[in-house]
């Protein structure tokens, strides 16, 4: 690799029988896109969790990592803090590894909340101009009150559906 006197960011994704994930060719693309030339990523295909401790010791200036299944959970004993939310769900998808430790974090709650929220959103609009408001208001706002865990939950998700928000 030429020498540009930039730090080198390796990435990469953490999973058992890999191969098929996109995630390398994207983030490849992406890094080119972004012109990044000193960002890689790469596939870190384990055979068994007991194998990331050294995944971790013998690969070099990787600063951050995406975890698949079947190690969201199992990898958690390895970490060294967890973020609240990857506490909460009890897995993890990303791993920041930093001169503090490895770090886990989920953020497949918030990307599914996030398409939610907008999917409710685009339901709501397109039934008020079609002109039928209040039976779309009343669908989701059913599919709002099954889905939810408790009254403060389906108050907040409705909460959510108003154009102020």
């Amino acid at each position: 690799m030429e020498k540009t006197g930039r730090e080198y960011h390796r990435f990469g994704l953490v999973g058992k029988n890999i191969s098929y994930s996109f995630s390398r060719d994207y983030f490849t693309k992406k890094f080119a896109k972004l012109e990044l030339p000193d960002h890689s990523y790469e596939n870190f295909d384990l055979g068994d969790i007991f194998e990331f401790p050294e995944l971790i010791d013998t690969t070099n200036k990787v600063i951050g990592l995406n975890v698949t299944i079947p190690y969201k959970e199992a990898v958690i004993p390895y970490l060294d803090q967890l973020e609240a939310s990857a506490r909460k769900i009890g897995a993890v998808n990303t791993i920041k590894i930093s001169p503090s430790g490895l770090i886990g974090y989920n953020t497949d709650a918030y990307g599914f909340q996030k398409s939610i929220e907008r999917n409710i959103r685009k339901e709501v609009v397109q039934y008020h101009h079609l002109g039928y408001s209040m039976k779309g208001f009343y669908k989701l706002s059913n599919l709002v009150m099954n889905w939810g865990h408790t009254a403060s939950h389906r108050k907040n998700a409705l909460a959510s559906l108003s154009p102020n928000t």
